[in-house]
């Protein structure tokens, strides 16, 4: 068997590189489990591999070289070893790092970490929709690192060596150590001589902004410190990386102290001398999930320990002076006895708990449970690459999910960069997904996929991706479906100048529609019109986000006001109209707000509105946060009623019984009979009057629901699609 291990760096110093690779790596190599590193991600390294641990990665990179791992069938294992979910923990990229660990984990099929409160962490984040944890804690460090573990770099194919660190240079004369770092000189390391007064010693990284933990955690035992300075003569070594925090903070305590700059040899060297370690925990959400490296290696160097009392230390508990601090350092200050007791005891307790035998057989369990459960082979495949695909095709894939049906969506890199929700709503129900980026990349197929669904696909450029990945599907022989995805749809209900539709074409086999094929335009192309199967809509009714408080003003007196994607059908005194009527309707009425909601792809109104406008008409602009987040669906349950351009959104309001009124102007518009049209500026008042009153305001509901029974089949549209790929799919005739 082997294993890949992707890592983040080559650099020894970085714990994770250490513990979470190398030192399994180690163990599982007694096993005959042969291993291969490398900190970049070209798919060639993939060669070969009967697994793949993903050590701490959080970049979309990882997302792509994890998916590409699975497109050939290898397990993947997500090995994490801190509290990534905490608010604010950061790295390079604008989505948080548990968000994008997330995504990674509806690839994989095990995750692995350091410790119960992390996996108890992984758990309450990711919810049911994530593979099994299990819990491996970080191995006991060797004395040296082996020469034979090698890192394979990408572009070159060298193998390039983990080097151990080189024998010490001999001392230099003190000047000779001073090293400029910008901040403060830092103090050189030196040939340490045995200590003639007792040292305590506390090493590690110095915090973060996003938890209580490192340096200041010395802060947290003060009293202590000064306390048994007065009685014993003690000096405080500091090993970290913050030498300006130590300066600002530790220095100043009543107790002599100095500062080491971290590096693992320093602390290696600092430890031979067997000082007494302190490691003090703020017990936060994010240091509680730390592991116990620190305490076994100070133990296995023969250097007694006081700590406060975690999980991660429980199985070093015989061996380790918990929680009060004075009372701890005093006893092993006391007694070189107990040292000796103490960490001689800890050498077994080491061995049992952390030693190579029980890293490798924890492994090799997870190994052999991703060996028997290897990632789920898709039937269906779908594609989300406009931001309104997600609202047609989330409810197939959670329905899909339901009914135990593998599914595999593509989306673009541009969708995910520019939506945010999407990577959400995909993670919140841990659904699948692989990366596109460009047409002319388009990804193999699994050979297991049967069939291909996307929410838009034609022949113009808007949906080119789809159209593209289409025909790709039916070379390879899947069946190929698109759905109506707006009310009045290119190429199936609607045509103008700009998109006649009898230039239009569907590469899918099938087409999904909403409604009678009488709703379909009278110039709908033959080809088309027999590809139309009735299956019904399958957008949710109610928008799945609610808005958050604050973000609209409260009250039952909000109007909505939408307008579409496609300005160009419109003329000049129409869209003076539109403006015109919003204004004079907010003048008219200053009891009530005017939420006027743009489309998110078309923004026309979000720089049209010209002049000043009444103090009661709010414009949101969706490209700025946090409206970005929300489409119309999630505005409209806390309207009273809908002014709209001939849109979806007429439909979406109707839907959830909503008075809605179209703006019509100079436009034919029997499609949305009978909703009101606004065509002179007297029915925006009109409209607005008959809300007043519970008869005319329930006529217009009635208004709402007929057209909603006029447009729209009696069906299921989810339950009707997905029993349809099923019973396709499942015909070879249908495939062919």
């Amino acid at each position: 068997m082997i294993v890949g291990w992707k890592v983040s760096t080559q650099n020894l110093n970085v714990a994770s590189v250490r513990y979470r690779a190398l030192l399994p790596a180690l163990a599982l190599k007694k096993q005959r489990i042969k291993s291969r590193f490398f900190h970049k991600n070209p798919e060639r390294n993939l060669r070969g591999l009967d697994a793949l641990v993903l050590v701490k990665s959080t970049h979309f990179k990882d997302y792509v070289f994890a998916q590409q791992a699975a497109m050939h069938g290898i397990p993947i294992i997500l090995d994490l070893c801190d509290h990534i979910f905490v608010p604010g923990y950061t790295n390079n990229t604008l989505t948080p790092p548990g968000t994008i660990f997330a995504s990674l984990a509806s690839l994989a099929q095990a995750i692995v970490v350091t410790t119960e409160p992390l996996a108890a962490q992984v758990k309450a984040h990711l919810g049911n929709h994530r593979p099994p944890v299990y819990i491996i804690p970080d191995g006991a460090k060797p004395r040296h690192w082996p020469l034979s573990l090698h890192l394979r770099t990408a572009g070159s194919g060298i193998l390039k060596r983990f080097q151990k660190p080189a024998a010490p240079r001999p001392p230099a004369p003190w000047h000779k150590h001073l090293y400029r770092f910008g901040r403060a000189c830092l103090e050189p390391i030196r040939p340490i001589p045995t200590p003639t007064r007792h040292r305590l010693l506390w090493f590690g990284n110095h915090g973060a902004d996003y938890a209580k933990f490192g340096l200041l955690d010395l802060l947290i035992i003060k009293d202590d410190l000064e306390r048994i300075a007065r009685e014993f003569d003690v000096e405080l070594i500091v090993v970290s990386n913050h030498k300006h925090k130590y300066l600002e903070n530790i220095q100043p305590l009543a107790i002599n102290s100095r500062y080491f700059e971290w590096s693992e040899r320093t602390v290696s060297r600092l430890l031979k001398t067997s000082p007494l370690v302190l490691i003090p925990n703020s017990r936060d959400d994010f240091s509680l999930c730390k592991s116990a490296n620190r305490a076994v290696l100070a133990l296995q160097a023969g250097a007694p320990v006081v700590a406060t009392r975690t999980i991660a230390l429980e199985p070093l508990a015989d061996c380790i002076r918990f929680d009060d601090f004075y009372h701890g350092i005093k006893a092993y200050l006391s007694s070189p006895e107990l040292i000796q007791d103490d960490t001689r005891h800890a050498r077994d307790l080491i061995t049992r708990e952390f030693g190579p035998a029980r890293i490798a057989g924890l492994w090799t369990q997870v190994l052999r449970e991703v060996s028997r459960n290897p990632p789920p082979a898709p039937h269906l495949l779908t594609l989300l690459n406009l931001i309104q695909d997600l609202y047609l095709i989330l409810p197939i894939l959670l329905e899909c999910q339901r009914q135990q049906i593998p599914t595999l969506t593509y989306c673009s890199g541009k969708l995910l960069n520019s939506s945010p929700r999407v990577l959400k709503a995909l993670r919140e129900h841990g659904l699948p997904f692989w990366i596109i980026d460009s047409v002319k990349e388009l990804p193999p197929l699994p050979a297991s996929a049967k069939a291909l669904l996307t929410a838009a696909e034609t022949s113009l450029g808007a949906h080119k991706l789809a159209h593209e990945l289409t025909l790709h599907a039916n070379r390879q022989g899947l069946y190929t479906v698109t759905l109506q995805h707006g009310f009045e749809n290119v190429g199936l209900t609607y045509d103008d100048a700009v998109h006649p539709i009898g230039t239009i074409t569907f590469a899918a086999q099938s087409i999904f529609t909403w409604g009678p094929p009488g709703l379909l335009h009278p110039l709908i192309s033959d080809h088309a019109r027999r590809k139309c199967i009735v299956t019904g809509i399958t957008k949710f009714p109610r928008a799945t986000d609610d808005l958050p408080a604050g973000l609209l003003p409260p009250g039952d007196h909000l109007i909505g006001v939408f307008e579409n994607l496609h300005w160009h059908r419109y003329s000049e005194a129409y869209k003076a109209f539109f403006i015109e009527g919003i204004i004079q309707s907010a003048r008219q009425f200053p009891q009530l707000t005017f939420i006027v909601k743009p489309h998110h792809a078309g923004l026309w109104l979000s720089s049209h509105s010209h002049g000043a406008l009444p103090a009661n008409v709010i414009v949101i602009n969706p490209a700025v946060p946090p409206w970005e987040n929300f489409t119309a669906s999630a505005l409209l349950p806390r309207v009273r009623a809908v002014f709209t351009t001939p849109s979806t959104v007429a439909l979406d309001a109707a839907r959830l019984g909503l008075p809605v009124a179209i703006i019509s102007a100079d436009l034919d518009l029997p499609a949305y009979q009978p909703l009101p049209l606004i065509t002179q500026p007297d029915d925006w008042t009109g409209f607005l009057r008959a809300l007043e009153t519970p008869e005319t305001h329930r006529a217009l509901a009635d208004q709402s629901q007929r057209f909603v029974t006029r447009t729209l089949a009696p069906l299921d549209g989810v339950q009707e699609i997905v029993r349809h790929l099923a019973l396709a799919t499942n015909t070879p005739a249908a495939v062919a």
